[in-house]
């Protein structure tokens, strides 16, 4: 059932990469297909656990390569969270992210959630391409554990 989805991916990345002069390469189509599957915000160390027995020949410096290049095609974008580990999303629609600080779990928040925030004004010649929101906190199953 998944199949359709990941052949879609691979031909969206296939024409990204050619349209930028880029080799479309085994390695790059599997980190971006496990970038689209997954939903909790992956580091890269993440991605090649989970990858590299499917994909012998993949190091952490590809996946490092592989995302830098998925990055640079807007396909997917780095999450910098707490501690500063570098965190991808390959969710591109409107969205902010929950952090937990305890567990350092990542989730998303629909945008239209904080409608009431609105950028109104020239925000003093700034001119914003994209507003992200990180808000800081404790997720549910944190919340509960320190209480018990």
């Amino acid at each position: 059932m998944e199949r359709p989805r990941t052949e879609a991916a691979a031909i969206h990345l296939a024409e990204r990469c050619r349209a930028e002069g880029m080799r479309v390469t085994p390695q790059r189509i599997a980190v971006y297909e496990a970038l689209l599957a997954s939903r909790v915000h992956p580091s890269p160390e993440d991605i090649f656990r989970t990858l590299r027995s499917a994909v012998p020949s993949l190091s952490l410096a590809t996946v490092y390569n592989a995302l830098d290049a998925l990055e640079s095609l807007q396909l997917v974008r780095k999450v910098v969270t707490l501690g500063e580990v570098r965190r991808y999303d390959a969710n591109l629609t409107p969205h902010h992210h929950l952090i937990c600080t305890a567990c350092l779990s990542i989730r998303d928040l629909d945008a239209s959630r904080l409608s009431r925030i609105r950028l109104k004004g020239d925000l003093d010649g700034f001119q914003a391409d994209q507003i992200s929101v990180q808000i800081l906190g404790r997720c549910a199953d944190c919340t509960s554990s320190a209480e018990n």
